[in-house]
């Protein structure tokens, strides 16, 4: 601990997104030699404002260049689009720099502010957060010392869904990188710390078609070792690491700091304890800050230098240099849908597509209808979001993004004077979210004259009892079932707007599935994987009526470019409809799994009732302890163990409702009167849309790599592709 004799220093942090708020401004409000010498430089004023009050900054201003003269050093923690010219003014004035990661994206750049530090005496220091991990510092001196022998290969996966609270949209502005530079420079900077040198670009794949990428996987090769590495901003991949060497292995999490085990190929294991457990990611901000403030006040060499990354900025640049884009067959139809029957003869009715405002693009279905509009051109999307922090997938196109909360009638009118059209299709079970945000977009469309208005109802509004071939002529009313019914009020609230010239098309489409998709594909998938699922006798021969996500755009797509659907209700699903055991069938070979076993109903009655009793009970225990049941189940350990597996069989054992009324009903909807008017035919059956999720599951790694022992192509007769039909 420091006495009160040290000399304090005075900081300034140019920028004040999330990155100074969540880490480096609380490190230095702690710090006792920073925390009276906060300095404050953030051009938007009430952020700015905020920032001061909230960590008690001295001094702030709204240009960085004002700093000059008022601080000792400075923290550059501003989008890496801004890093080379504010580093580069504050070096080439003698002021010490701790830059965000990454120094710059271009090489030639990082070199200068490195050479720029050398002339100048400034000390540039980069926070690299992974190398202050303790198991970090310790498997470098492993592989150094030979512990594991001759590298063989290293893999480092890591994903997770974009959640960071961006202040601004930099993130995904014009000319951003995306996933590769904001997480794997982290990465790939690791494996260059641990093998200490850089290594060769073998080949580079990313998701970007003219935005910033939010999946990358980039090969390299050193010395005989094979390294892949692999970012995702859609979701989590395997999250950790895997390095082999000819004398044992290391496998951990991205965020083991630790402790860490090598397991020998001789049998033999070594379990290493390097610090303690109840660290969180924020908590390595203080060792970096406290090198940085030696850096300044003792002349010390800052732990991770400028000049230690530039192997990691060379290969980061060339990887985006050499890119490729990854092979998406689930994308390959979408850039001839302007060719297809349905849509060639309305294509070429206008000289530029209709704008059309999409709302609920973070989520499964919105974001695939922007994602076809963007590559077959039959339409211009305008993306509606909710924050800054839902725009990962969308914004890997260069399309245009908004701000539109549809609870937020002041965003909603601002987005929809822009347009010519609106697909509404956000998701949520809040009545008031489902009633109220379709009001707010339909009041905005009468009021800027917007006469085409698509809205994505459910078939759930004709609830569990139907049996037979369920039309859109019947009759209903409110069940009593919230989601259903608040369906059923929005879809009333669309047709009295035709009083006020607003052209609605409602959809009710079934299940829909494909990738992207949880209910109906990835959490069935991990169901069948975790090998506690079967076939239902007595239960799953109810009808799954299933449609693949493209299926539907093409009705949304088809109700946007013709007349004929306004002011008109429709059904929208699949080519057929199998029952639910055959499905499960369908995807479990498709899995390369095992064949199910039959599960009589006595045995999943009785299973189901314990469970949901299980359900009831870890609810309650959830809603009341949930930060300390987290942290024990991150913890790992025996506990952590055993809430892990609960969680497994709880999520791979189907609910009462689930069972009864979902796998057991015996309705089809048809979807007769869309194919009639509309000349909807949908084009994915169950075979081709399985095996074309699959392959995107796998690439996300959603689910392991499948043994494809039995290919759809190869199912025994009487199994799963004999007979979907109709009832």
């Amino acid at each position: 601990m420091k006495n009160a004799q040290t000399p304090k220093v005075s900081i300034g942090i140019v920028g004040c997104g999330a990155i100074a708020e969540l880490y480096h401004l609380p490190a230095l409000q702690k710090n006792q030699r920073t925390q009276d010498g906060i300095a404050i430089a953030e051009p938007n004023t009430a952020r700015r404002a905020a920032m001061a009050e909230k960590f008690g900054a001295r001094r702030q201003t709204s240009d960085y260049k004002e700093l000059l003269g008022q601080v000792d050093g400075v923290i550059v923690a501003t989008p890496p689009l801004m890093h080379y010219a504010m580093a580069k003014f504050f070096l080439e004035n003698g002021v010490h720099v701790l830059c965000e990661k990454p120094l710059s994206e271009s090489s030639s750049e990082a070199r200068e502010l490195v050479e720029i530090g050398r002339r100048t005496g400034a000390k540039l220091a980069i926070n690299q957060t992974r190398r202050f991990f303790p198991t970090y510092a310790k498997i470098r001196e492993l592989i150094a010392a030979g512990v594991l022998g001759r590298l063989e290969s290293i893999t480092y996966h890591d994903g997770h869904d974009f959640d960071w609270p961006a202040a601004s949209p930099h993130h995904f502005s014009a000319g951003a990188k995306g996933a590769w530079s904001d997480t794997g420079v982290h990465l790939l900077d690791s494996v260059c710390y641990w093998i200490g040198a850089k290594p060769t670009l073998v080949r580079s794949q990313n998701d970007s078609l003219g935005g910033p990428e939010a999946m990358a996987t980039v090969n390299l090769e050193h010395a005989g070792c094979a390294i892949e590495v692999k970012v995702s901003r859609l979701g989590r991949l395997m999250n950790g690491f895997h390095i082999v060497g000819s004398l044992g292995s290391i496998k951990a999490e991205a965020e083991d700091w630790d402790e860490f085990t090598v397991e020998f190929r001789n049998g033999s294991s070594n379990r290493y304890k390097v610090a303690s457990n109840r660290l969180t990611y924020g908590d390595f901000a203080h060792p970096m800050l406290e090198n940085f403030v030696e850096v300044i006040a003792s002349d010390a060499a800052p732990t991770v230098s400028g000049e230690s990354v530039l192997g990691t900025i060379e290969l980061l640049e060339q990887a985006y240099q050499t890119a490729v884009p990854y092979d998406a067959p689930w994308n390959d139809e979408l850039k001839a849908w302007s060719e297809q029957e349905q849509f060639r003869a309305r294509v070429h009715e206008s000289d530029s597509p209709k704008r059309v405002l999409v709302t609920g693009v973070s989520g499964f279905l919105g974001g695939r209808v922007v994602e076809a509009m963007a590559q077959g051109g039959l339409f211009e999307p305008v993306a509606a979001i909710r924050s800054w922090s839902r725009a990962a997938r969308a914004a890997v196109y260069p399309m245009k993004i908004l701000l539109c909360d549809i609870m937020k009638p002041e965003q909603v009118d601002a987005a929809v004077a822009q347009v010519d059209a609106i697909v509404h299709c956000a998701y949520t079970d809040s009545r008031t979210d489902i009633v109220d945000g379709t009001k707010h977009l339909l009041e905005a469309a009468a009021k800027h004259s917007i006469r085409n208005f698509v809205y994505l109802s459910s078939a759930e509004v004709y609830g569990p009892d139907r049996q037979g071939t369920v039309s859109e002529d019947q009759d209903l009313a409110p069940l009593g079932r919230p989601y259903g019914d608040a369906k059923l009020e929005a879809e009333e609230l669309c047709r009295s707007y035709a009083a006020k010239n607003v052209y609605t098309t409602i959809l009710r489409p079934s299940l829909i599935y494909g990738p992207h998709g949880s209910s109906w594909s990835i959490d069935i998938a991990k169901k069948l994987q975790s090998g506690n699922w079967g076939l239902f006798e007595g239960f799953g021969e109810g009808f799954a009526n299933l449609i693949y996500v493209d299926d539907l755009v093409q009705a949304i797509f088809l109700s946007l470019q013709s007349t004929a659907g306004v002011h008109r209700t429709f059904n929208v699903n699949g080519p057929k409809a199998p029952t639910w055991n055959q499905y499960f069938e369908m995807l479990n070979a498709a899995l390369g799994l095992p064949d199910l076993r039959p599960i009589a109903s006595t045995q999943s009655r009785l299973k189901t009732a314990i469970t949901d009793r299980v359900r009831k009970t870890t609810s309650f225990f959830k809603a009341r302890f949930e930060d300390r049941l987290m942290e024990i189940y991150l913890r790992g350990g025996w506990a952590g163990q055993m809430m892990k597996r609960l969680k497994n069989r709880l999520d791979s054992t189907p609910s009462e409702g689930e069972l009864t009324d979902l796998y057991a009903r015996k309705a089809v909807y048809s979807d007769e009167k869309i194919r009639r008017t509309l000349g909807y035919n949908p084009s994915y059956d169950l075979r081709k849309g399985v095996d074309t999720t699959i392959q995107w599951m796998l690439l996300h790694e959603l689910i392991q790599e499948p043994n494809r022992v039995q290919r759809l192509s190869a199912l025994p007769a009487g199994r799963a592709a004999s007979e979907m039909a109709h009832s």
